[in-house]
């Protein structure tokens, strides 16, 4: 197909991103009718999966600096929010984001599986933007919670531009594109069951 790398990933998650917006948790973030135990749950392991993919972006030097230092943001953000969100320690990695882990190649990820999953995670930021929005409007006892949501503020749309160029200017040293669209799909079915587990704790809870 024509385009770049983020074109590809776009077009070979589409589905999935179709799905995961459809998902029930998010449509109660959205509503602001998710609970305080599914939202630390969830971002409890969202966080686990940022610092992973945060500490593969800096296995890749220099390059890859400005992705890193994005994912290093977005997880201090998320260790803020879960504090002030009473979330207490975080001592238990997720299983979920572990078994991810070794599925992408353990220690060790390929770049095309660094950089689908920096793709995924960064560009959920355009959505998370809407979800700060109502969440404030209709829980505004969480709004002092939300940092990661909207890391950008006015600026979120020029930053996903310098985003893109970047991926796309790195995609295309690549060697197996394909590969990147397939890890790209494998974060967005880890990012359906970590809604469902958030989900799954609310229950268990009430």
């Amino acid at each position: 197909m024509t385009g770049g790398l983020a074109d590809r990933l776009k077009a070979g998650t589409a589905d999935q991103h179709a799905a995961a917006e459809n998902h029930v948790f998010q449509q109660d973030l959205v509503r602001g009718e998710v609970s305080r135990t599914a939202l630390v749950a969830h971002q409890s392991a969202m966080l686990d999966l940022v610092r992973l993919i945060h500490a593969r972006l800096l296995a890749r030097g220099p390059d890859w600096q400005d992705f890193a230092q994005a994912m290093g943001g977005h997880a201090g953000r998320l260790a803020r929010d879960l504090e002030d969100l009473g979330g207490g320690s975080h001592e238990r990695p997720s299983g979920a984001v572990l078994e991810f882990a070794g599925a992408l190649g353990g220690a060790h990820w390929t770049p095309e599986a660094t950089l689908a999953a920096f793709y995924v995670i960064e560009g959920s930021m355009n959505g998370n933007r809407f979800i700060r929005r109502a969440l404030v409007e209709n829980r505004p006892e969480l709004a002092g919670c939300l940092r990661y949501f909207d890391p950008y503020g006015q600026g979120q749309r020029a930053r996903w531009k310098e985003f893109r160029s970047a991926i796309d200017r790195i995609g295309a040293t690549l060697s197996d594109p394909e590969a990147a669209v397939r890890a790209a799909r494998e974060t967005f079915t880890l990012a359906g069951t970590l809604a469902s587990e958030a989900q799954a704790a609310d229950a268990v809870a009430a």
